[in-house]
């Protein structure tokens, strides 16, 4: 419209002459048209009922003229609002692009989102001082924690020397020594305040090192087999798989490890994979991994052996001869002090 005005304000005020202003206006014709009618209509019915046709016409003429003057009065023609409404769309249609939306309700949006953003920001300073003092509680919370962690770590260590090394013992083990060193750290972190290692050290004047380099493997699996028997005492644990742990032992020490594992098994389940008859022998129930190579594949299976077949599997593993009737006897022995 304000594009427009010079041209709309001119043809509105045309207008306005034809309808009523001019000399030879509209409305005038009309009038005389209505007289002339009226005269006919003394004589003429039908003309009196043209002439109030023509009398409505000419109401409606006058309200037109009257709202296209009002009409042309309150157009202004406006160079500098133009010229302000053009900037104005102008950074409107360039914002929609800046900011990737497609309105201007879409654009008040990102502007709310966008001044709640440096609201924020204002806010920053105060946000940090409450960020920093809350680091500080917890920090201070941490320390707390760690402290009572360290203090019960160092109660309990003595008793879990002392229990390790009283397994290991009976392994075989009769010169090991076995410590847990705890060393602070700079910073608590997930697991307290301390460094803790497993020192460990199978004979006499070698001093203990981290298990991970002095431990040889069948040392390792006795040491690893002590820790756990000690974990699952405390019911941590609702089940427990040994992959192995014979690895390194064979004799009375493998025929020890079993008895640890059955006295285990009595407060968890315990799984144990095993190549020793005299671990296998001590189990309640006996499975057996199988390798059945089929049209250039290999596939693994299990199965559960019942009593004849234990008997032939232990003696399996005794002599290598399922059949030898010492291997079977020595296997049923074994099955029978289970």
């Amino acid at each position: 419209m304000l594009s427009h005005a010079e041209e709309i304000k001119t043809r509105l005020f045309n207008a306005l002459m034809l309808l009523s202003e001019g000399e030879e206006n509209i409305l005038r014709k009309v009038n005389e048209v209505y007289a002339l009618l009226q005269g006919a209509a003394r004589h003429h019915q039908e003309a009196a009922a043209l002439s109030e046709r023509l009398s409505a016409c000419a109401i409606e003429l006058k309200d037109l003229s009257f709202a296209v003057g009002h009409l042309q009065e309150v157009t202004n023609f406006n160079p500098a609002r133009l010229e302000e409404v053009d900037e104005r769309l102008n950074l409107l249609y360039a914002l929609e692009q800046k900011h990737h939306v497609r309105s201007t309700d879409e654009l008040i949006e990102k502007k709310e989102e966008i001044g709640n953003r440096l609201l924020k920001i204002a806010n920053l300073d105060q946000e940090l001082v409450r960020a920093e003092s809350r680091i500080k509680e917890l920090k201070e919370e941490l320390g707390i924690l760690a402290f009572r962690l360290r203090e019960k770590r160092t109660a309990l260590i003595p008793a879990i020397e002392a229990a390790v090394i009283e397994t290991i013992t009976s392994l075989g083990m009769k010169d090991a020594r076995f410590r847990v060193e705890l060393t602070e750290l700079e910073e608590p972190g997930k697991f307290g305040s301390d460094k803790v290692r497993f020192l460990f050290s199978a004979n006499k004047g070698v001093e203990p090192d981290e298990v991970s380099r002095i431990a040889s493997g069948g040392e390792l699996s006795r040491l690893m087999l002590a820790v756990k028997s000690l974990i699952s005492a405390s019911n941590l644990l609702p089940t427990i798989i040994f992959d192995e742990i014979d690895n390194g032992i064979s004799g009375d020490i493998a025929s020890r490890t079993g008895d640890i594992l059955k006295r285990m098994a009595g407060k968890m389940q315990v799984i144990a994979i095993t190549h020793l008859p005299q671990i296998a022998g001590k189990s309640n129930e006996h499975f057996k991994v199988l390798k059945v190579d089929e049209n250039g594949r290999t596939y693994s299976s299990i199965e559960k052996l019942s009593p004849e077949e234990r008997i032939s599997e232990l003696a399996l593993m005794i002599s290598g001869d399922s059949a030898l009737e010492a291997a079977r006897a020595t296997a049923k022995e074994l099955l029978r002090n289970n």
